[in-house]
């Protein structure tokens, strides 16, 4: 038994307690929407919705927005260069809405992420006091959920509002791997911690769900200030407190459901475009943090296993991957028993963490040689640093 393999299993113990601290704080202090009433008069709310090539999300998404009780609120649909059938799908939608509204996009601006774009010009029509962003694979649950969102942001007396969606997992690849989004933000980021930190770096943003206070919005200078950042909802979140404006963090899981991929092939194809722009493209920062995730989550069964070979292990270090073991199973059935995934997925949370660590090494990959795209558009270059 390697000195290195003790190290790493007495590491692995000490993140594991850490993770389970901070999952069981989020229990009571990562609030539901739920838990907000509703306020009665309530300020004008522009839903905007950027599209392209959704034939297969559009129609959902928007009958679940157009049922919202919400009182005075306008949707605002950008049809970004679709090639499919999402503007005559949409078309037959507007006949039976006065609250629909259909923008036809403007050719993509060099330096623009199209996403970007395309929610920089919904912005620029939109008439509300407060702007909610979303995406065509969210759909709402309930029908009150802009209440409920409008309420909590006014209640908390905040100048942006995002939350956790439901984060739909239905085929098993998928099952494999968009739970560990969820488990990732319940297990690592203690919601109530960061909401009092004034640092920027702390924060967490869901792009499927991003209500700003107009005036915030356009001071921060709005889409046009991240138009080459590849993950914009980070970006946005990180720009609210960068300017002094207040954020907030929510489960809307109740309320908001989004399904991402539809194959383990798509997650993995989604998440590689853009995973390493999340870590700004610093190659010592992605590494370190990713090994980490190996030496925590990996490491306790790599003990175990040369244990079950017969190889001899110190007591020290055989407690220790056993400890960080239990850990790891209370920690993801705690999220997964939250976020209602199934509790049979626990026990491949190791593929799970393997599957994320290839997504890593895949992002790492085509962002160095070039060969990051989404939806037919090749993701901009960005400046590669170590740190």
């Amino acid at each position: 038994m390697s000195s290195i393999t003790a190290l790493a299993s007495i590491f692995s113990f000490l993140g594991c307690l850490v993770l389970l601290i901070i999952s069981i704080g989020n229990l009571s202090h990562f609030r539901k929407l739920s838990e907000y009433k509703t306020i009665r008069k309530l300020p004008k709310l522009s839903v905007l919705l950027p599209v392209r090539n959704e034939e297969e999300n559009i129609e959902k998404c928007i009958l679940s927005i157009l049922k919202q009780d919400y009182p005075n609120f306008e949707l605002l649909v950008l049809l970004d260069n679709c090639e499919d059938n999402t503007e005559e799908i949409l078309k037959r939608l507007q006949k039976k809405s006065k609250t629909l509204r259909i923008i036809k996009g403007k050719p993509l601006p060099e330096g623009w992420y199209g996403k970007h774009w395309a929610c920089y010009q919904l912005s620029q029509y939109a008439q509300g006091e407060l702007l909610l962003f979303t995406d065509a694979d969210t759909s709402y649950i309930r029908k009150d959920a802009f209440r409920r969102a409008v309420s909590a942001l006014l209640i908390e007396g905040v100048d942006f509002l995002t939350g956790l969606p439901k984060e739909e997992a239905v085929s098993p690849g998928e099952k494999l791997a968009i739970p560990f989004i969820s488990f990732g933000i319940h297990s690592v980021i203690p919601v109530k911690l960061i909401s009092r930190i004034s640092s920027p770096v702390a924060t967490v943003t869901i792009g499927q769900f991003m209500l700003f206070k107009r005036e915030a919005y356009e001071n921060i200078g709005g889409y046009e200030a991240i138009r080459s950042e590849v993950a914009d909802d980070i970006a946005l979140g990180r720009r609210i407190k960068e300017f002094g404006y207040k954020w907030f963090f929510l489960d809307v899981s109740e309320y908001v459901s989004c399904r991402m991929y539809k194959s383990l092939g798509s997650v993995i194809e989604g998440f590689a475009k853009n995973l390493f722009g999340v870590f700004n493209y610093r190659i010592l920062t992605y590494f370190v943090v990713w090994s980490l995730v190996l030496v925590i989550f990996i490491n306790p069964l790599y003990v175990l296993s040369l244990k079950f070979l017969g190889y001899s292990i110190p007591k020290t270090v055989l407690y220790n991957s056993l400890g960080s073991l239990m850990a790891l199973v209370i920690l993801f059935y705690i999220s997964y028993n939250r976020f209602k995934y199934p509790i049979l997925y626990v026990l491949l949370y190791p593929l799970t963490v393997l599957i994320w660590f290839y997504m890593a090494l895949l992002s790492f990959y085509y962002t160095i040689t070039g060969k990051a795209s989404w939806k037919g558009r090749k993701v901009l270059e960005h400046e590669i640093r170590w740190l």
